[in-house]
């Protein structure tokens, strides 16, 4: 029988070394996901991606900042352990984008495959959304299965980079979260026949997909773009 998981925020005074005793960053990694020639491709490029004692270090004094400074800091925790956790950062960025930045997410290797990672994606989405973000910026590990993980959560390439995180992990995929568009409804599998009416001076064009069933991933990664101008007058199902 499965021990029941128990998530919880976690305060500045609770996060030190020892909330780490039993938690195993471990990743073997066989592909990774790169630009090359303009175009995203999966290359292998075989490693065991894990945390030194200095990493384990420099992870408790960035997420004992976040706590202090009003972000969140939010774990999953099993048999009174910690084995996932998530951070996201108190300050927006990006302009119009209203970016929060999700600093971290990552699942203990005994526990991945359950949903963890999953429930920590949504409140940190939630956190955010609360806040008055209009997108989640993150800075992802290239890794195949990191990238399926995000792309599931509904994640596509950032439409502005964070240059700190590019200079700071050059290796990793610069991505964002949109949230779902108001008055727009899910329908089954996807969205159905969703047009974008773009208005501008002195003329209006009307963008559409005529397939059966657009993806949530497309229709955010739609939003993302047309949002970006405040011409945007609506986006609907026809």
């Amino acid at each position: 029988m499965k021990e029941t998981i128990r998530y919880a925020a976690i305060s500045e005074q609770e996060i030190s070394r020892e909330l780490f005793a039993h938690f195993i960053r471990r990743q073997v990694v066989g592909k990774c996901r790169r630009r090359i020639n303009g175009s995203w491709v999966m290359k292998d490029d075989p490693f065991i991606d894990d945390w030194s004692e200095e990493d384990y270090q420099m992870l408790v004094t960035c997420l004992r900042n976040t706590a202090a400074t009003g972000g969140l800091v939010y774990g999953a925790f099993c048999g009174g352990v910690l084995k996932g956790f998530v951070s996201v950062e108190p300050e927006l960025f990006g302009g119009e984008h209203r970016y929060l930045d999700l600093s971290s997410i990552h699942v203990s290797e005994d526990m991945r495959g359950r949903g963890v990672g999953r429930t920590l994606f949504e409140t940190a989405k939630e956190w955010a959304r609360q806040r008055g973000a209009g997108k989640l910026y993150i800075s992802a590990h290239s890794a195949a299965e990191t990238q399926a993980f995000y792309h599931a959560m509904g994640c596509v390439e950032a439409e502005q980079y964070n240059q700190k995180h590019v200079e700071a992990e050059p290796y990793d995929c610069q991505m964002e979260f949109v949230w779902e568009v108001p008055g727009i409804q899910q329908n089954g599998s996807g969205y159905r026949n969703v047009a974008v009416v773009v208005s501008t001076k002195p003329a209006s064009f009307r963008l559409s997909f005529s397939c059966r069933t657009v993806s949530f991933v497309t229709v955010r990664h739609l939003a993302s773009v047309a949002t970006k101008s405040s011409a945007i007058s609506a986006i609907q199902l026809v």
